[in-house]
């Protein structure tokens, strides 16, 4: 079970992917000191305003 996991959010199948790929991301990285959010983006092929943007709206 990760840390943070999305509850009482309504998703569809395509955006809890995208939130269970980012969770992954960042769980297979949390200790690595120089992955930051601009690496995350790179990993999910978005700019860092765009993750931004995407997570706002998904979680507000």
């Amino acid at each position: 079970m990760g840390v943070f996991q999305p509850k009482y959010i309504a998703i569809n199948s395509t955006d809890e992917k995208f939130l269970n790929r980012i969770i992954e991301d960042v769980e297979l990285h949390i200790g690595d000191e120089k992955f930051g959010v601009e690496e995350l983006g790179n990993e999910t092929g978005m700019s860092r305003s765009q993750l931004h943007r995407k997570l706002t709206a998904l979680l507000g």
